[in-house]
């Protein structure tokens, strides 16, 4: 790395346009390509993006649900397994308990 400079992890990158694209446009254009939408029908897009908001879900209570029927198994799961499991990122898998102690699973 370069000082003063950060490198792109472009594989997270990737990751990230492919979130935003399955949590915000998917659902709003179905199955129609992006590529194909006229002028109009994008500037709807655009304007139900910005009147709605990024909103993604909340997945806290389907990792907490998961969590705890690993740990009723007598299993601990990891912060990885939660993660994959829920289709979540691990950042928020991490961010919603330490991996060791029950739960902080919480809504922000």
């Amino acid at each position: 790395m370069v000082r003063g400079h950060q490198t792109i992890d472009r594989r997270h990158n990737g990751q990230n346009w492919k979130d935003y694209a399955d949590t915000y446009v998917i659902p709003r254009i179905g199955g129609e390509r992006l590529q194909r939408l006229d002028e109009p029908q994008l500037l709807r897009l655009y304007g139900q993006l910005l009147a709605e908001g990024r909103v993604k879900r909340d997945g806290n209570g389907e990792m907490y649900a998961y969590w705890a029927d690993r740990v009723a198994k007598g299993e601990a799961p990891t912060a990885r397994e939660v993660s994959d499991a829920c289709e979540t990122t691990i950042h928020a898998a991490r961010a919603a308990f330490d991996g060791t102690s029950p739960a902080l699973f919480q809504s922000r």
